[in-house]
Formats: structure tokens, C-alpha cells, sequence
């Protein structure tokens, strides 16, 4: 064959007798794959053989005498065969049978471009430029979204074994086809086991970077999500200020709009969390810059942390304000085993509901109350530099298991930080006392911790991004982040790691665990191989991936 016809993959393999091999044809833009000669014949691409001595094998390519070009996304090839040559001299038809090759790990999706259709062997008649894409999907990432940018911030398991996702979107087709509702909006969807979509809600939008930023399923099978809004129409009408407003809303278990409710003042205010409690109460946690409204008299500082507790109606019980004369962010809050709640975040105050002095720049924080939101305890965490929780639960002994990420590498973070940010895990009893901190230092340079959940056997999976390219990163900035996963024994020691990436950037936001013990994780991707392919040319996806407590991804049903 001619070098610049295509190729083989793979070019060469050391095997042993009995061993199989898959080999495919790749053609060069303007060629086509007919044959494979050698020790093995014949038109099957990829071909599959059992080797039983050395082989030499040729992949013949044919030139095109026709303006076809076909694009591939996911993994998989096309072949084509000429069914009918053309009559005559262009624009004569010439008649193409094209069959979708998906390889392993991947399925055939659709047809796009000049060509459309989910069989996997179509016929086209090529009467002038072609242009076919043919769109392969993962077994086990599954991409949501369409030519804008889509986002995955918050994942909750279903009691179905299907997971309810939350974020926001810019996309106007693809899966937000028909949906969209201003330039960016909130969503929330739901997918069934198979990792198909069950039904997709959109929320007004505005030109702002609005999102929902948590999602929880409530006991009656529904959904309760919480996150931010600059709309002052439609959905976030009430009570909105034209400023950033906190939504709670809950949602039936499909997706019709049960209540929203918004909360605010004359400043930006913003939901991180939202759960609901063990006597079907909603607790909304975040932070607000605002001192006024409905946080009239509330702040003590430049930004306080909140927590607003609701009825399961929508009904608010009470708001609490906590922090100091500087600033506070509330990012994450579980109800404890006593029934009162915790929360984590970070803190740059030395008084109010957190006195004493601050390590570094910012401190993490884990505060403590009973039912009514009265402080029971809290305790600060840090080192000299930068050190914020991210995401906290209560664990099966009663205790409290949160993380996040900390630039420092002395104080309660000693470790190698070296100026870079690393994920810590930090074991607290029920009364605050540190029962152990582990640092996870990485080969990276740079690794944020966000989520946290415990598994069966008293085990810890954390979820984290890191980025190793140091002359790019910025704190607010993730260039070509890739998706980690850490997994900790009940002692805090470091089991494994598990890094998921493409060839762009793959940012993990938010991790959930089932109760059959399975874990998905979702964000966002503007790759194209890997695991991960992009339904959409541009922008970013929203992607949902499923794992065991070992590491190992699980196929969608």
C-alpha cells in the first residue's frame, strides 16, 4: 500500500501462541480500506484472528473516485464498499455502503452530517461533496449536551439505580434541543440505568452564568435542587433583585416543578449545598455578600456562610448567618447522627462564630449545631498559606469525614504542597477532635479534592482534578484538568488513585454513591478520545461515569 494511503494499528505486537489479536485499517482522507492480504485475508474491518505463528499481514487501500469524507467521533471506523459506480462523469451518482465499526468498549450511535439514521450499514448516493460523521458512544462515559457549554455540577444516586444530575447549559440543540431558555440556564435531568436521559428540565435563563450547584433525591421519590440565578423573570420571578439569587426548587420524581423558592438581598448571594434531613426538612447552605432582605441584620463580615432550613413544602423555618468581621464560604452540609447538622467551607476571620487566629491566608472550617442551627462546636484547619473545605458527610461511626484542597504543607497540612494545591481528607469524632489527616501529594502538581463519599466497609473515595501544567494554572482557571479518584481505608492511608482523562479538559465536580455501593461521578469535557467523545463539536459535555469502590468502571446497563 502506499504510505500515504493509511495505516495499521496496531503496526507491530509481541504475542504469544493462542493470543488474539484485533487489528484495524485506518485510511488516509481520500482512500478506502478494500482487503487485507498476507497471512491473513480477507474485507473485515477491524479483523479479529487467533495467532498461531509469526504473521505478516497488508491492509490494501484504494484511492477514491468519489468526494465522500467521513469524520469519526468516538471510538470506532467506517468501512465502505461501492455498491454502484457512477453512469457517468460527475455528478453522476455513485452508490456507497458505509457499516459503523464500533471497537471495544464503544457502540454505535448515529449517523450525522449528509447522513443520518442509527443502523449501523447505511447506502448513500454520493452526487456531489459528502461529508458523513459517523458518532460512537462510550460503555462507559456517557455525554449529555450540545454545541455550547454544558456542565455537570452536582449528581445524586436515584432509589431506581438511575441518578439525578444538575448544572447549567448554553446549548441550544443536541440534548437541549427545543430547551434552552436565555444564553445560559439551569437544568436538571434525570437518567435511567442504561445512562439514558428519562427527562431533561430547563429553568429561565439570563446572560449571566446562572447554575444549580446541588441536587438531592427527597424521600417521595422527587428531586430538590439548590444553586444561583441573575433571571428576574419566568421560574426566578419572585423575590428576584436582579442581583445573584439562592433557588431552592423541588421537582417531582418527573421533573414537573413542584415550588421554587428564592432567597437574596441587594448583593450577590450564592447556594453551594442542599439536603433534606431525616424528618423531611431541606437545609439550603451557601454564602451571602448581601445584608439586607432576607439576610437583613444577618452579616457580620464581607461574606457570611448561611444555612436556611425549609419544610417539605417550601416553607421556610429559619436562616442563620455564621462567620466573622471578614469573610466566609459555606460550601458543604450533612446532617449529623445526633440530628443537628455540619458544615464545611472556609474562613479569612479571627472572631465571631470562628475567634482565634487564622493560620494563613484562608482557613477550612467545620462548624457544628443542633436542630435549631445553634453552634455546638467548630474548629478551624490550616497551615500558612491557602487551606478551604470543599465537601463533607457523617460517617458510619458517627463521626465526620470532609475535604478539600490546601496550599500549605505545615500546620494541620504538613506534607510537600511546595506553593501547589493538594486534596486533604481530614477524620473528625463526634465532637471535633481530629482522628487523623491525610495529604494526598500525587504525582501532579496541582489536584483540587470536591467530593467525598464512604463506602461499605468503612473505606473513603475521594473525588478530585488536578492540572500538572504549572505555567498555566491560575486558582480559577482549569486548563486540560484531568479527572482523579482516590481511594483511603478507614485509617486514612492512600489505597489507590484512578486518573480518567481525554486529550482536553476533564473536570470532575460532583461524586455520589449508590446503595448497591456503585459510584458515578459527573462535570464536564471538551475532549474527544479517551472514554470520553463530545456528541457535539464545541463547547464542553456534561459527562456521567459509573465505578466500582475498586476503581474499575462499570458499563452502562
Amino acid at each position: 500500500m502506499p504510505a500515504e494511503a493509511g495505516s495499521v494499528t496496531p503496526e507491530t505486537a509481541q504475542l504469544s501462541r493462542g493470543d488474539s489479536l484485533e487489528i484495524t485499517a485506518v485510511p488516509n482522507e481520500g482512500w478506502m480500506f478494500e482487503r487485507w492480504e498476507g497471512d491473513f485475508t480477507g474485507a473485515e474491518n477491524p479483523a479479529r484472528l487467533v495467532v498461531n505463528n509469526n504473521l505478516d499481514i497488508t491492509a490494501m487501500f484504494t484511492e477514491r473516485t468519489y468526494p465522500l469524507h467521513i469524520e469519526i467521533i468516538g471510538g470506532g471506523s467506517v468501512t465502505e464498499q461501492i455498491i454502484q459506480q457512477k453512469a457517468s462523469e460527475f455528478p453522476g451518482e455513485t452508490v456507497v455502503e458505509l457499516t459503523a465499526n464500533a471497537s471495544d468498549g464503544w457502540h454505535f450511535l448515529r449517523w450525522d452530517g449528509d447522513a443520518e439514521g442509527t443502523e449501523p450499514v447505511i447506502q448513500i448516493s454520493i452526487t456531489g461533496e459528502t461529508s458523513v460523521i459517523a458518532v460512537f458512544r462510550s460503555d462507559v462515559a456517557r455525554m449529555y449536551g450540545g454545541s455550547g457549554r454544558d456542565e455537570g455540577f452536582a449528581v445524586t444516586f436515584a432509589n431506581d439505580g438511575g441518578v439525578g444530575v444538575a448544572g447549567r447549559a448554553s446549548s441550544a440543540d443536541g440534548g437541549f434541543d427545543g430547551l434552552s431558555t436565555g444564553d445560559n440556564f439551569v437544568y436538571a435531568m434525570k437518567v435511567l440505568p442504561s445512562g439514558d436521559i428519562d427527562w431533561i428540565r430547563t429553568f429561565t435563563g439570563s446572560d449571566r452564568l446562572e447554575a444549580a450547584t446541588a441536587i438531592t433525591q427527597s424521600m417521595d421519590g422527587g428531586f430538590i435542587a439548590a444553586g444561583y440565578t441573575y433571571a428576574n423573570a419566568g421560574d426566578f420571578a419572585a423575590g428576584s433583585r436582579d442581583r445573584a439569587n439562592i433557588f431552592v426548587m423541588k421537582l417531582s420524581s418527573t421533573g414537573n416543578t413542584e415550588w421554587i423558592r428564592v432567597f437574596g438581598g441587594t448583593n450577590n448571594d450564592f447556594a453551594r449545598d442542599v439536603i433534606e434531613t431525616s424528618d423531611g426538612s431541606i437545609l439550603v447552605a451557601g454564602q451571602a455578600t448581601s445584608n439586607s432582605i432576607d439576610f437583613d441584620g444577618m452579616n457580620q463580615g464581607l461574606v457570611d456562610g448561611f444555612v436556611i432550613k425549609l419544610t417539605g413544602t417550601g416553607e421556610t423555618e429559619w436562616i442563620r448567618t455564621y462567620g466573622g468581621s471578614a469573610s466566609e464560604y459555606i460550601n458543604s452540609i450533612t446532617e449529623t447522627a445526633d440530628g443537628g447538622f455540619a458544615f464545611t467551607g472556609f474562613t479569612e476571620s479571627e472572631d465571631g462564630d470562628l475567634p482565634g487566629t487564622i493560620s494563613g491566608i484562608e482557613d477550612a472550617f467545620v462548624i457544628k449545631t443542633d436542630t435549631d442551627g445553634d453552634i455546638e462546636w467548630a474548629k478551624k484547619f490550616g497551615g500558612t498559606s491557602q487551606d478551604r473545605g470543599a465537601s463533607i458527610m457523617t460517617s458510619s461511626d458517627g463521626g465526620i469525614i470532609f475535604t478539600g484542597s490546601t496550599f500549605s504543607d505545615n500546620g494541620d497540612f504538613p506534607g510537600q504542597a511546595n506553593g501547589f494545591e493538594k486534596p486533604f481528607v481530614v477524620k473528625l469524632d463526634e465532637n471535633g477532635e481530629t482522628e487523623w489527616t491525610t495529604v494526598y501529594e500525587g504525582d501532579t502538581s496541582i489536584i483540587r479534592g470536591n467530593g467525598v463519599v464512604e463506602t461499605g466497609n468503612g473505606g473513603i473515595i475521594v473525588s478530585a482534578f488536578s492540572n500538572s501544567n504549572t505555567e498555566i494554572y491560575h486558582p480559577m482557571i482549569q486548563i486540560d484538568t484531568r479527572i482523579m479518584v482516590i481511594k483511603l481505608n478507614s485509617s486514612g492511608s492512600v489505597q489507590w488513585e484512578k486518573i480518567i482523562s481525554g486529550n482536553g479538559d476533564d473536570t470532575a465536580y460532583s461524586i455520589t454513591k449508590s446503595s448497591a455501593g456503585q459510584l458515578f461521578l459527573t462535570g464536564s469535557s471538551d475532549s474527544d478520545d479517551g472514554i470520553f467523545s463530545r456528541q457535539h463539536p464545541g463547547g464542553k459535555d456534561i459527562f456521567l461515569i459509573k465505578m466500582d469502590t475498586d476503581g474499575e468502571l462499570i458499563p452502562f446497563e
